[in-house]
């Protein structure tokens, strides 16, 4: 997985699948603070993070994007069944 990340005011950040550019997560403290704090990790040490921790981090944030995806299709199809 490519990202790219931004942050987003002081508790936030936005990430975008460079593989599909079209795809942006945005992930806020207080919503999803694992996913919030390997992007915090990530904004202070890539420099110095090992390739083994920055998959690990990214696992995390695919995580929050898998959680998102699911939320949205259930929102999706309890809008349909309505």
């Amino acid at each position: 997985m490519r990202i790219r990340f931004e942050r987003l005011f002081r508790d936030g950040f936005t990430v975008t699948d460079l593989d599909r550019p079209g795809r942006v997560l945005v992930v806020y403290r207080d919503r999803d603070p694992r996913a919030y704090d390997a992007l915090r990790e990530l904004e202070l040490c890539m420099v110095s993070v090992t390739p083994a921790r920055e998959a690990q981090l990214h696992s995390v944030i695919a995580a929050a994007w898998r959680a998102r995806d699911a939320q949205r299709s259930t929102s999706a199809a309890v809008r349909l069944a309505a």
